[in-house]
Order: C-alpha cells, then structure tokens, then sequence
C-alpha cells in the first residue's frame, strides 16, 4: 500500500485527511503504466509495418483506459483520470492510424507516471503493517463501548506504522484517559475545583485518580460481601494502573520530557490495550 503526503502537510493534518483517498493501491496504477506502454510498442509496430491497428489492440487500450480512469480517480487524481476519460472517448469515437494512437498511448502513461512523480510516498515497514489504519485495533469490544477513543486509536496505530512512535504514546494516553474518565462516571466521582463543581472531562488526571480513590476509600467503610469487595478490588487496581500511566507515559509525553523509541510504543499500545478492554469487559459489561 502506498500513501501520498501532500507536500507541506504536517501529521496533524495528515491524519485528518486519512479518509480522503490519502492510500490507494499503487500496484494498480505501476500495472496501468505499464500496459500503455505495451499498447504503445504494439501499436508502434503496427506503424511501422503499414497494418491498421487490430481490433483486439484497440479493444486492449480501450479497457486499460477505463481502468486507468476509475484507479486516479480513487487515488484523488482527478485531472488525470479526467484526461483518461476524454482519451477513452476520442479512441471509442474515431477510427484512428496506429500512429496516432501510438502517441495517444505514450502521452497517457506518461501522465499517469508524471502524477506519481509529483507525490511523495511513506513506506511502510512490513513489521508495523498490522497497525495500518485499524479503526478496530483494541477490538471491537473496545470500539463498540468508547466509541469516542476509537479516532485515537486508529491515530495510534497510523503513528506506529508511519514510525511516529512519539506520536503514537501521545494519542495512546487520549485513549486510556477516555477509560479513566468512564471508570470515574461509573464511580459517581465528584470533583470541585476552586470551590466550584468540576466536570470530570475537565479536570486533569491526577485530580481524577484522587477523587477514584477516595471514593473507594469512602466505599470500603460501609458494609460489604465478597461481590462488592471484588468490585472495589478491580477499581482500585484500575486507579493504580492508571497512577502509573500517568507517571511513566503521561506526564513525560505532556512535557515533551523525552521521545519514544519503536519497542517503547508497542508496549505502551500492548499495556494500554489490555487495560481498555478489561475496562470493556468487566466495567461495561
């Protein structure tokens, strides 16, 4: 798969124009230039010897046409899949001499090469293809109950991929702080802030996991049996795994204390993984 980088355009902006035909199959158009090519040597012989173009050679073109067309547009290549058009009806409507269509043949792979020319491509590594625009990538348990971390997620595993590993830790935490902030709902966690009430997706992690623990606190000095207790048990383990995201990722990612190298982003995308879906599984199911 190849992916074209408008010129100028930072990752930001990459990543929001993912959806707009940002990745094509670039094997398609290579096959495209190459049988134009091929058409133009045949119907170069065809010139040469003084024979009218066989009807298959020009049915051939005809059709690589058309698939030329339909492969730029997809690609976001509208001009040049506009010109394939216009070619494709010059060629259906006008019996031309090998030559002509010889020069025809040469002009669109030409443009088809020129607009591969004109755009940059980011490679990516076959050990990070599986990260690759996964809009699914922690499951879809996970995608199905924080519909609104599932932007994120695939944002991390595009970073990944792209080898933007820096990048990829700062939208991982965007994920886990969108499970902290489900675990404090669910806990009716209450927070004030200069003697005002706090809305909990306004207030930052540290004041969230305090006031997560703190209800816990206050939850364990009422009665209780074993199902309450493993209950309390999962939210305090909860409330320690995200103190520790929070010092070892979190903080250090916000102030831009140090970059992530490639084996320190997958296992923060491993531990951060496993802690959105057994938040899936246990807290919402």
């Amino acid at each position: 798969m190849a992916v074209i980088c408008p010129a100028g355009m930072g990752p930001e902006g990459f990543f929001r124009l993912w959806d707009l035909m940002n990745h094509f199959n670039a094997y398609n158009l290579a096959l495209r230039a190459a049988n134009f090519t091929a058409a133009e040597a045949n119907f170069r012989r065809y010139s040469e010897t003084g024979r009218a173009a066989v009807a298959s050679a020009v049915e051939m073109f005809i059709s690589e046409l058309g698939f030329a067309a339909d492969d730029l547009y997809a690609s976001g290549m509208q001009s040049a899949s506009n010109e394939m058009r216009r070619v494709l009806r010059t060629v259906q409507c006008e019996q031309k001499h090998p030559s002509a269509l010889e020069v025809l043949a040469q002009g669109v792979g030409h443009r088809v090469l020129q607009e591969l020319r004109r755009r940059r491509f980011l490679r990516i590594a076959n050990g990070r293809r599986q990260y690759l625009d996964q809009q699914h990538l922690f499951g879809h348990i996970v995608s199905d109950r924080f519909p609104n971390a599932v932007g994120d997620i695939r944002a991390a595993g595009n970073c990944l991929a792209a080898e933007c590993d820096t990048a990829a830790v700062f939208h991982l935490m965007r994920v886990a702080e969108h499970g902290l902030r489900a675990v404090a709902k669910k806990l009716r966690v209450k927070l004030k802030h200069k003697g005002q009430n706090q809305p909990i997706e306004y207030a930052d992690w540290n004041d969230v996991i305090v006031g997560i623990k703190n209800q816990i606190t206050e939850a364990r000095k009422l009665s209780r049996g074993p199902k309450k207790e493993a209950a309390l048990q999962f939210y305090s383990d909860i409330a320690d795994q995200c103190e520790y995201m929070k010092d070892i990722w979190r903080n250090t990612i916000a102030h831009t204390r140090r970059p992530y190298s490639g084996p320190e982003a997958i296992a923060v995308t491993d531990r951060v993984k496993a802690f959105m879906v057994r938040l899936a599984s246990e807290l919402l199911g």
